[in-house]
């Protein structure tokens, strides 16, 4: 039966709807607030976090699981979706500042702490 609605992961659409009409169903399709997914259908890791920065409120979502997309669809999202972007760039940056940072002020905690800061 999904066989009957779907070919290659898009729905098939009656020819004699209007443009609107098949505006209207791709906005529904498109939807990311689907309350019925269930549980284990979710991602094991789903990390999603809004924040406020310069005045607007941000969000920040880091999800791993499974990959389930077909090769064709990653292909067209990664056309769409480059990794390397200005925003993305900034973003990689600081986060390999924050490590750099966090490493060398665990390795002077613990220098300090095991005495070896101070030869003598």
């Amino acid at each position: 039966m999904e066989e009957d609605i779907q070919t290659n992961g898009q729905p098939v659409l009656p020819e004699n709807m209007s443009e609107e009409e098949r505006a209207e169903i791709a906005c529904i399709l498109a939807r990311t607030d689907r309350p019925e997914i269930k549980r284990e259908k979710r991602y094991p890791v789903d990390f999603r976090i809004t924040f406020p920065m310069f005045g607007k409120k941000m969000f920040l979502a880091i999800i791993a699981g499974q990959e389930k997309r077909s090769p064709e669809r990653r292909k067209i999202e990664r056309q769409q979706l480059p990794l390397l972007t200005p925003g993305n760039l900034i973003v990689f940056f600081a986060m390999a500042v924050l490590f750099v940072v966090a490493v060398a002020a665990a390795g002077l905690f613990f220098a300090f702490f095991n005495g070896s800061l101070f030869v003598g």
